[in-house]
């Protein structure tokens, strides 16, 4: 936010100061007073910005090294800059002198070259300004775009790998029945196996090979055959 009022306020500083040379170049031609009327407008409001433009860059605790050079130079051209918008001021307000003179005679006689010499120096120092902050904030823009993508890309990632394994974990938890229900069978299997390994055993424990029988065995044997 502070960067993009500084920015504006270089830009319209250089505006004006551009109208100024335009509006001097048309009145020097053909004097028309509403030409006039615009000068001495455009002249109050730049000198009123380029206040607003010191105070706010020498106040502020961010300000870069360029921003700060010509906060200065803005500051002193205010400096100088404040007898002659104070006799354009005098023109509205009656209750301003119209007249004040430098105790320098220096400064008296050439006061028409310090006021456009200081206004040629802020325009190219504001528009370079402007221009530098502009750079600056479509990096960082960009910067934060590129940062913004790259968080997508992590969070899609993230998203991806939880689903790669919550997957995996499906998977082992489909195998691990698998492997119960295998085992639950192969165990039902064994004890089947032996219970029918006991019934043989119990069975072949009756059986009687002919060899061991003696006579009377086999008399008895025919008998309950008979019998039966």
């Amino acid at each position: 936010m502070n960067k993009r009022f500084e920015k504006v306020l270089s830009q319209t500083i250089s505006i004006i100061i551009l109208i100024l040379f335009v509006t001097t170049i048309i009145s020097m031609r053909s004097p028309i007073w509403i030409v006039t009327y615009v000068w001495a407008f455009a002249f109050l409001l730049a000198w009123i910005l380029m206040l607003v433009f010191a105070l706010h860059i020498l106040l502020e605790k961010d300000a870069f090294g360029f921003s700060i050079l010509t906060a200065i130079l803005t500051a002193l051209a205010f400096g100088l800059l404040s007898i002659p918008a104070i006799l354009v001021l005098s023109r509205f307000v009656p209750q301003i002198p119209s007249s004040i003179s430098f105790f320098n005679q220096l400064l008296n006689q050439n006061s028409q070259m310090i006021l456009y010499t200081s206004l040629i120096v802020l325009y190219v120092f504001h528009l370079i300004n402007s221009l530098k902050l502009k750079r600056s904030m479509t990096k960082n823009q960009e910067d934060s775009e590129a940062r913004i993508v790259e968080d997508h890309k992590e969070e899609i990632d993230n998203n991806l790998f939880d689903d790669n394994l919550k997957d995996e974990n499906e998977e082992i938890t489909k195998e691990n029945n698998n492997i119960s229900s295998e085992d639950l069978k192969i165990g039902e299997k064994i004890v089947f196996e032996s219970n029918n390994d006991e019934k043989i055993e119990y069975n072949t424990e009756k059986v009687i090979f002919v060899e061991d029988l003696t006579d009377e065995d086999l008399i008895n044997e025919e008998g309950e055959g008979n019998n039966g």
